[in-house]
């Protein structure tokens, strides 16, 4: 077993690979002595490599204002695309808090939008031009996707159902190809970036902390040391 992922190491494998590896082996070989089908577990005391933790991604505002202009906004799927994309960068969201957006969380009059999170909630005041997106998607454009009146879902697929995961993530890639950003871009990679632009235009720490809803300001403490390291965002 050891031979095994040394050579895997040899070979010029990563240590996620090597560790993924790892802990599969592992897994089968639990399986097989509850199974009474191996003896011992071979795999128990293989020494296990420590995966690397990747530095996140982060666009420049250049990259950021490229992305945004990508959704053809004469088509309803444009104008709700670039709306998405607007209030993800713009407020430093979750994905998975985006999708689960209902319209009652939008507030018309105080400019503001709820977001919730397991049992807490936060509420972050939006921007005029993102406040305009919204409106004119919720008046407009979302009426023609919907398919139930009791559906309360902000942002609903072609079939008029919430929007899943995987189908924002498709929906921003095609944009990241479209404007032939080579760098990795995750829907996360807009979080990190809102993060270090609201930083690098002197936001305070402990508001930035809010916004994001990071129970510890530590987390948030870490994009401090990203500022240094793109200079150019």
């Amino acid at each position: 077993m050891q031979e095994y992922l040394n050579a895997l190491m040899i070979e010029g494998k990563s240590n996620a690979t090597i560790s993924r590896v790892s802990a599969s082996i592992k897994a089968y070989y639990k399986y097989l002595v509850s199974r009474n089908l191996a003896e011992n577990n071979i795999a128990i005391d293989a020494v296990t490599y420590k995966v690397d933790k990747k530095e996140p991604g982060i666009l420049t505002k250049g990259e950021i204002e490229e992305l945004l202009k990508q959704p053809i906004e004469s088509d309803l799927k444009g104008q709700r695309d670039q709306t998405m994309l607007q209030t993800l960068y713009s407020t430093g969201m979750r994905v998975t808090e985006l999708i689960s957006l209902k319209v009652s969380d939008v507030n018309f009059t105080n400019g503001t939008i709820k977001i919730a999170k397991n049992k807490t909630s936060r509420v972050i005041k939006l921007s005029n031009s993102t406040m305009k997106y919204l409106t004119n998607y919720i008046l407009n454009m979302r009426p023609l996707l919907t398919k139930l009146d009791t559906d309360d879902t902000l942002f609903l697929n072609a079939n008029g159902k919430k929007l899943t995961r995987q189908g924002f993530w498709k929906i921003l890639k095609q944009y990241k190809d479209r404007a032939h950003i080579t760098k990795e871009l995750t829907p996360h990679t807009l979080r990190h970036s809102f993060a270090v632009h609201q930083l690098r235009d002197g936001i305070d720490m402990k508001k930035l902390q809010e916004i994001l809803g990071h129970t510890d300001i530590a987390t948030t403490m870490m994009y401090n040391s990203f500022l240094g390291k793109h200079i150019n965002v």
